[in-house]
């Protein structure tokens, strides 16, 4: 879900007018977070504030902006803007029920990751010296 909001973030930006975000500053990495609390929404992002901060415009002017050139979604059922500028977004009841039936029609091997990469072990590969010794990741011995 968070790849689908920062899709739908990247398209809003990229609506806006260059007079209101320059080109320069549409670079921003988007990220989207999972909220603490219920009450704002099921995700969150402070784009707008990090936009405002390179812009030097106000960054709840900027998330309503944003908010308003997003494009319609099945999943999201409605977006809001609190605080200094961050948006919040309120999923629809069933949008992971709608991920999970494209899962199993489509099949777990036909959904790529984000990056299209898959990781099974985020950890990076031992070296074989290592993996002689009885306890993982100590060095062998020489012999005395």
């Amino acid at each position: 879900m968070k790849t689908l909001i920062e899709a739908l973030l990247k398209q809003a930006l990229d609506a806006l007018p260059e007079d209101r975000v320059p080109r320069a500053a549409r670079e921003v990495s988007i990220e989207v977070e999972n909220t603490r609390d219920a009450q704002h929404g099921d995700f969150a992002t402070n784009l707008a504030m990090r936009l405002g901060k390179a812009t030097r415009q106000n960054p709840r002017k900027l998330a309503e902006a944003l908010a308003g050139a997003l494009p319609p979604s099945t999943a999201v059922a409605k977006v809001e803007i609190a605080g200094a500028g961050f948006i919040n977004f309120f999923l629809k009841d069933d949008a992971y029920h709608q991920e999970i039936a494209k899962v199993l029609k489509e099949g777990a091997d036909r959904m790529p990751a984000p990056d299209g990469v898959c990781r099974w072990n985020s950890s990076p590969p031992i070296p074989p010296a290592r993996c002689m010794s009885p306890m993982a990741g100590m060095r062998p011995s020489a012999p005395r």
